[in-house]
């Protein structure tokens, strides 16, 4: 959900840690998924990229097109699926929307022209998911409490990680070989380290490469990423202070979080600013 709107969620302290209001979860949770007038709700979500497919039209595939029309027909009738968040038809509808958001990428991955226009799109992608795994990681482990294995399992499952932790480690859910997964392994396409490698070779496919500047901010942030993930030491991201809390991934994931936007930051002001023409100078720059 929005991040605005799990602010909100009440919280509430138990013998097993820090507790959310269901309820109120899933209130939120319906809101999101329904609501078309929620900013960073699925409807809006949908709505976006329908709206950025149909301005490159003639750039699209049919199948890459069709995928999105019926993207937009699923956002279409969200409002009708259930009446609670989590009931058997949401969740099929958001099985489908998976299904659908998988095509789109995956045409896109196999498909497009490997110019400036798939390298930063697919930087956007690395950010987003970087991003998104350090705001997953950092709910979840850094002021876990009470360790749970059902919580280590949704953080795999969520991280689409479940597969190789099984595969790979062959035990019951703990949380080292959790953040080694998810944060540390350069192998696992869904880690933080493989985000990393996979920003820092788009860095050096911009176009500011091609003048033979090979010294700017970008490129300094995106090695400051690669330097905070491979200088970290698993044992003390795993390592529990008195209070049951993991501070030292704390500190790594703010730092990695707050380096991500910086870097989405200069990408857009660098590359993205739409100047006016006028003394007024330019708008603000787009995010990736």
């Amino acid at each position: 959900a929005p991040e605005d709107e799990l602010v909100k969620l009440r919280v509430r302290k138990s013998s097993h840690g820090r507790v959310v209001d269901l309820e109120e979860a899933e209130r939120i949770l319906g809101r999101w998924f329904r609501s078309k007038d929620t900013v960073g709700g699925l409807r809006s979500s949908i709505r976006s990229i329908t709206r950025t497919g149909a301005s490159v039209k003639e750039r699209l595939s049919l199948d890459a097109w069709h995928a999105i029309s019926s993207l937009d027909e699923l956002g279409v009738s969200l409002p009708f699926v259930g009446r609670n968040a989590l009931d058997d038809r949401t969740l099929q509808a958001m099985d489908d929307i998976i299904g659908l958001l998988s095509s789109i990428s995956g045409l896109s991955m196999e498909n497009m022209t490997r110019g400036h226009g798939w390298n930063f799109q697919n930087l956007g992608r690395r950010l987003e998911r970087s991003l998104h795994l350090c705001n997953l990681i950092h709910s979840t482990l850094v002021y876990s409490g009470k360790e749970r294995e059902s919580l280590h399992w949704l953080l795999l499952q969520c991280a689409d990680s479940l597969i190789t932790y099984r595969r790979r480690y062959f035990t019951s859910m703990h949380s080292k070989p959790v953040i080694d997964l998810l944060v540390c392994d350069p192998l696992n396409p869904r880690s933080l380290a493989f985000q990393a490698e996979q920003i820092r070779q788009h860095i050096a496919s911009l176009p500011h490469h091609l003048e033979g500047n090979l010294s700017q901010p970008i490129d300094r942030t995106g090695l400051r990423i690669s330097s905070l993930i491979g200088l970290a030491d698993l044992e003390d991201l795993d390592r529990k202070d008195s209070f049951g809390n993991r501070p030292e991934l704390g500190l790594l994931l703010d730092s990695l979080a707050a380096e991500f936007s910086t870097l989405s930051e200069r990408i857009a002001s660098r590359y993205f600013a739409i100047t006016t023409g006028n003394t007024a100078g330019a708008y603000p720059p787009t995010s990736l």
